[in-house]
């Protein structure tokens, strides 16, 4: 708990063009949990994919993070079933029972449709971990053009 009082403090982004925001959108039917932060909303945007299945990591990306947010807005999102976004949906998924990696990837496009509307995208970059890789490397295969 410390610790991550500690990052907040040294890492929030208060440019004003800038955004450190956690929230939750619905993807799939569920309200799952993404970590935003950029030093400006109108740089490129990245996807991070967590290991895993089950792997997240929003607190231990702001060892790498730090040095990609002046340029890229980080996002990094709790996949379904793991994380924040399991602890918001237990109730009605207690048992994991939507998680699979066909959902996740409709999670990832409704995604990726989301962040492009929301910031004014046409496209983003993908970045994936282990598990992560796999359904960002899929994503990238099925996309068309």
């Amino acid at each position: 708990m410390f610790r991550r009082g500690r990052t907040y403090r040294t890492d929030h982004i208060t440019a004003a063009g800038g955004i450190d925001e956690g929230t939750y959108v619905k993807l799939g039917g569920q309200r799952q949990y993404l970590l935003i932060r950029g030093q400006d909303k109108n740089n490129p945007i990245i996807i991070w994919l967590h290991g895993g299945p089950a792997g997240p990591d929003a607190y231990t990306t702001y060892v790498f993070e730090q040095q990609l947010t002046d340029s890229y807005t980080f996002v990094n999102w709790e996949q379904r079933g793991c994380g924040r976004t399991y602890f918001k949906n237990k109730d009605q998924d207690p048992h994991n029972e939507t998680v699979s990696f066909k959902q996740t990837q409709k999670d990832l496009d409704e995604l990726v449709d989301y962040l492009c509307r929301r910031f004014n995208k046409k496209k983003v970059i993908i970045l994936g971990h282990s598990y992560g890789t796999d359904i960002g490397q899929l994503l990238h295969a099925e996309a068309p053009g």
